[in-house]
């Protein structure tokens, strides 16, 4: 054990969503929390505790983002706790079976000086993939330990204790020359990390600061210009106002490293390549709205089945209630009026409280078996451009499909969205969204008032819901959603 150390270690866990986080962070406390992978999950802060050798480490697990750029709270918490200071070491988690996308929150902390590791998790996946992952190829490139691992098998926990013991007494931050040789190609990248104040800014090295202000990170940029002597800021602000699609070119920096990190630590034939027929046709941009859309029917149809039974319950009720109660509140002298109220809309009620249950029940299984199988992330990527002209991005399906089922349901399912305004903005669309008791309802009153033309009534009932969603959200949307505040979507398919 390092004699460096403190009585207290603090430990901060960062990786994307499904990298292992949650499942390492119980291995390593003993604790338990929910295992999700919607936004903010762990945006308050969650912590536990475990000692090893008189030790007492202090586990801080941090939201799961896919970056640490200022496009959500979740991702500003996460880099404002690691360059603040607070922890001792990172530890950085990366998807072994995928490492060219799940490296990029490793890039993206490239610059950010804080002792670190990097765990490669799921290590079992890659090599049912035939992939064979060379730590220490890795851990000579990145100057960090590299630790190959599975947070689900106790046998890895040695290892990964051991590189935690290094990091500790050696101190070693993430090597970025490659990454910086990259970033010092673009122009303006030079100029703009020669002006990155080096005191005020936590762990954050200047180059970190320069490739946050080339994408476009207000926060990073306000209070970089704060930072800078007054005679400075004019020359800071044209120069970041000169950049043209930073986020792109240095995106393209970070890709171009992570190629170069995985040339000859990554090796054996690679399995699973590409998409399966299916997935073509499911994200195809000809195909993949009219699939999703029949499915959605197909799937609000299939909510039938599991209702069924609830609404031949709910059904026989009227039969069943109605004559008892009659002849026993007439029998007890209670007035018509109240024998109307309980016996014709009482019983009804139930009747169809019952009937609505039935129906979110359904709608709740069926759409939970598409999500499950992993088709309802495709819907959202389909229909992002959709959502985009409501100044929204392709997750905010979700809680539009679940509002055909319940209005309450649908608010709830926001909290998948990255965007507090975004998050908003969905809710108050989704009222508009026809639940499963206006269906119950609408059919009924068109029929009687409207005869033949009911369908008519009924198809008018929801373009008026498409216009009341689409000027909602042009009258709204602005103030909610700035446009520089809109992302696109990024999510596991």
């Amino acid at each position: 054990m390092s004699t460096v150390q403190t009585k207290e270690t603090v430990i901060a866990l960062l990786g994307q969503p499904n990298s292992g986080k949650s499942t390492l962070f119980n291995g390593l406390t003993g604790l338990r929390q929910h295992v999700g992978n919607w936004p903010g999950k762990t945006v308050e802060q969650k912590e536990g505790y475990f000692t090893r050798g008189g030790v007492k480490y202090t586990v801080a697990d941090l939201p799961g983002t896919y970056s640490l750029s200022a496009n959500s709270d979740e991702e500003i918490i996460t880099r404002d706790y690691i360059a603040g200071g607070k922890a001792d070491v990172v530890v950085i988690l990366a998807d072994a079976s995928q490492l060219e996308r799940s490296l990029f929150m490793l890039a993206d902390f490239a610059g950010i000086e804080t002792p670190a590791v990097l765990l490669l998790n799921l290590m079992d996946v890659a090599q049912e993939q035939g992939k064979i992952v060379d730590a220490q190829v890795l851990e000579k490139k990145l100057g960090i330990p590299v630790v190959p691992f599975s947070a689900t098998d106790v046998k890895h926990y040695d290892g990964f204790y051991t590189a935690l013991d290094r990091a500790l007494s050696e101190r070693k931050t993430l090597r970025t020359d490659a990454l910086s040789e990259r970033y010092r190609k673009l122009e303006g990248f030079t100029q703009l990390e020669a002006m990155m104040p080096t005191q005020g800014m936590g762990d954050y090295a200047p180059l970190w600061l320069a490739a946050k202000v080339m994408e476009g990170d207000a926060p990073v940029t306000a209070r970089v210009e704060e930072l800078l002597a007054k005679e400075d800021r004019a020359k800071f602000r044209q120069l970041a106002g000169a950049v043209k699609d930073g986020a792109l070119h240095t995106g393209q920096c970070k890709f171009d490293w992570i190629d170069s990190l995985l040339d000859r630590a990554v090796s054996g034939k690679k399995r699973f390549e590409g998409l399966s027929k299916f997935d073509r046709l499911a994200t195809s941009k000809r195909w993949g709205k009219p699939l999703a859309v029949a499915i959605i029917l197909l799937g609000l149809i299939a909510s039938f089945i599991p209702a069924a039974p609830f609404m031949i319950v709910g059904g026989m009720l009227p039969s069943l209630l109605t004559p008892g109660l009659t002849a026993g509140l007439t029998a007890i002298g209670a007035p018509q009026f109240i024998i109307g109220l309980i016996c014709d809309v009482g019983v009804n009620a139930l009747y169809f409280a019952i009937s609505m249950i039935g129906f979110v029940f359904g709608i709740t299984l069926v759409f939970g078996f598409i999500e499950e199988i992993g088709y309802m992330a495709r819907i959202s990527y389909v229909f992002d451009n959709t959502m985009a002209k409501l100044g929204l991005q392709g997750k905010a399906i979700m809680p539009f499909l679940v509002s055909f089922g319940c209005t309450i349901g649908g608010a709830a399912g926001t909290r998948v969205i990255d965007n507090w305004g975004q998050r908003i903005l969905t809710i108050a669309l989704a009222w508009a969204v026809p639940c499963a008791a206006t269906w119950a309802i609408v059919p009924m009153i068109s029929s009687v008032f409207f005869g033949v033309w009911a369908p008519l009534v009924i198809v008018g009932i929801f373009l008026v819901a498409l216009l009341h969603m689409w000027l909602t959200s042009k009258v709204f949307g602005r103030q909610l959603v700035k446009a520089e505040d809109r992302t696109g979507i990024i999510m596991e398919l």
